[in-house]
């Protein structure tokens, strides 16, 4: 996430098949949040595309 931050660049997560077995997508972009809200929040995160 710092590396993205510096040059500005976007992020891409991924979660393999097994761990989108065992813990849901829900769970899983809640993580990815909690990701980007770790670097102060200065990464647009594309709610739309988010499962609520």
């Amino acid at each position: 996430m710092r590396a993205a931050e510096k040059t500005q660049s976007p992020v891409i997560v991924q979660a393999s098949l097994s761990a989108r077995k065992y813990a849901d997508d829900v769970f899983l972009a809640h993580l990815f949040r909690a990701a980007a809200a770790r670097t102060a929040g200065r990464f647009r995160q594309p709610q739309d595309r988010l499962p609520r």
